[in-house]
């Protein structure tokens, strides 16, 4: 899997989901995204490298952007957030519902 590097060279983080599913368009290998979009959604995806690639890219531990947006959201784990990243751009590429909120109480409940 590439990075995202914008025009300067600089590694590119998205701001929310939206953005995100823009920069995986571009990253990620076509064969990828149609195996990918194909397989059943479940909680607990497993992508050899895909959610500590999200993690790491995308500084989900750190500050980014894109961490601040789910942190807003109450939603603090890079866990959790490369989760719903997985989930949504799963649903994107399949033309469901985010359901955004629901995928957040999901995770609050598993957390009990």
């Amino acid at each position: 899997m590439k990075n995202a590097v914008g025009e300067g060279g600089e590694r590119v983080c998205p701001g929310n989901l939206e953005g995100c599913f823009v920069e995986l368009k571009k990253i990620l290998p076509e064969g990828f995204l149609e195996e990918f979009k194909n397989r059943k959604e479940r909680c607990g995806w497993i992508i050899l490298g895909w959610d500590a690639w999200l993690r790491n890219a995308w500084g989900l531990w750190g500050e980014s952007r894109l961490a601040r947006y789910f942190k807003q959201l109450g939603v603090s784990n890079a866990d959790d957030m490369s989760m719903i990243v997985t989930t949504s751009f799963h649903r994107h590429l399949n033309g469901e519902e985010i359901r955004l909120q629901e995928q957040i109480d999901r995770l609050r409940t598993c957390q009990l």
